[in-house]
């Protein structure tokens, strides 16, 4: 698997959301190539790429087969599955440091993340 001294940079399962009986989320994160990690460390030397909301996917599961390609996450830490297959997130704005902390629900469907609610 591909590192930099002690940093994985392969891809890596991170969590699985339940949200009935059949539908589940797998949250992912993505490789990041070595020459990309080496920039973002240059630039911050504390950046993890599993930090980082861009590499973070989700894949759709209904049963026992995949009914989604990967799904790009809202920018932010997803937090919990809720009700009616949403999920709340945490809103990051890396551009900005607000006084307080933004959530969103976003309602999942097979072709992407929709948002519902904030």
């Amino acid at each position: 698997m591909p590192s930099y001294e002690h940093i994985t940079l392969a891809p890596r399962n991170h969590k699985i959301y339940k949200f009935n009986e059949k539908l589940l989320a797998l949250e992912y994160i993505r490789e990041i190539p070595l020459g990309i990690y080496e920039t973002k460390i240059a630039v911050n030397s504390r950046h993890h790429h599993f930090k980082d909301p861009d590499y973070h996917r989700l894949i759709l599961f209904d049963g026992t087969q995949q009914i989604s390609s990967d799904l790009k996450v809202p920018y932010g830490d997803l937090k919990f599955a809720l009700k009616g297959n949403s999920i709340l997130v945490k809103l990051i704005n890396p551009d900005f440091e607000e006084d307080f902390i933004r959530y969103g629900i976003f309602e999942l469907i097979k072709e992407g993340l929709l948002i519902y609610s904030s």
